[in-house]
């Protein structure tokens, strides 16, 4: 769940108008921090359970959900498979969706600066910018 509610905020549309574009852009950032933090929560929440049950059939914490699952009745096997292969499969969406956003900032923000340096070719240190933005592979 956590991971379709933070793919769904990488994916929201910015066909706003300049002006609430920032504005947009600020509450996307908060958005995805706060759900960023609900991602961390649900992990912590499910190492705990896993720990918890890895516990209970006498195996040590940390122990992979695949090694656990032979310990769980049969009926529960497949839908625990299921949803451990859709929150990989989300999680590795995400990270494709962040890694794409921040390749369109990073080349959105190269431009910027070119045009700065070109609408003001005079311009001292007060508005200088950084040369070069980080970009993820």
């Amino acid at each position: 769940k956590q991971y379709g509610e933070m793919l769904a905020l990488l994916d929201r549309p910015q066909h706003l108008g300049s002006a609430s574009l920032a504005d947009e852009m600020l509450q996307t950032v908060a958005a995805l921090r706060a759900q960023d933090i609900s991602i961390a929560t649900a992990w912590r929440d499910r190492r705990a359970c896993q720990n918890e049950l890895a516990g209970l059939v006498g195996k040590p914490p940390g122990t992979p959900l695949l090694q656990l699952l032979a310990f769980l009745p049969v009926t529960y096997r497949p839908l625990v498979t299921a949803l451990a292969q859709e929150n990989e499969h989300l999680r590795l969406r995400v990270q494709q969706r962040a890694g794409l956003n921040q390749r369109q900032l990073g080349r959105a923000l190269e431009f910027l600066q070119r045009s700065m340096k070109a609408l003001v070719p005079a311009c001292t240190e007060t508005c200088s910018m950084p040369e070069s933005v980080p970009v993820a592979d």
